[in-house]
């Protein structure tokens, strides 16, 4: 990644870049179970060229970006788009209200959660291949 590519964290993360930035880091936490989302080498402050984004996800940071655009006449403040981010996420998770929510509407209990409170080397790795290869919301655009 390069300083023009590191700007992208700040001035706009494009739909392509933050679905290659998520498929690289879940590809990277598929690598190695024993690690969290904070721990990928890729980031700033570990010694790595990549800013950090919202909640250490790229789709995070897109959906956050594509909702606060100032160049959009329906600009949100930071606490509304945050709320409402996971409306416009890059990718379509097994539940559509997004990651951290199951079947049932528990918050507690989505595939991010199921992934970040799983305990099984290889359960683990399934649900990072499984989070790293979300099919893609076509009708969220840049």
């Amino acid at each position: 990644m390069n300083q023009t590519e590191m700007e992208l964290l700040y001035t706009g993360l494009t739909k392509e870049k933050a679905i290659e930035l998520h498929r690289e880091l879940w590809g990277w936490l598929a690598e190695h179970p024993e690690k969290g989302k904070n721990a990928w080498p890729k980031w700033i402050f570990n010694g790595g060229h990549v800013m950090s984004a919202s909640c250490l996800c790229f789709a995070c940071e897109y959906a956050l970006q594509h909702m606060m655009n100032i160049s959009s006449p329906n600009k949100y403040s930071y606490f509304v788009a945050e709320d409402l981010k996971c409306t416009v996420c890059p990718f379509i998770w097994p539940d559509p209200r997004g990651c951290q929510i199951d079947e049932d509407g528990d918050t507690t209990a989505g595939l991010f959660e199921e992934w970040a409170n799983c305990f099984n080397k290889e359960e683990k790795i399934k649900i990072a291949i499984q989070i790293r290869d979300l099919p893609i919301r076509e009708e969220v655009d840049d």
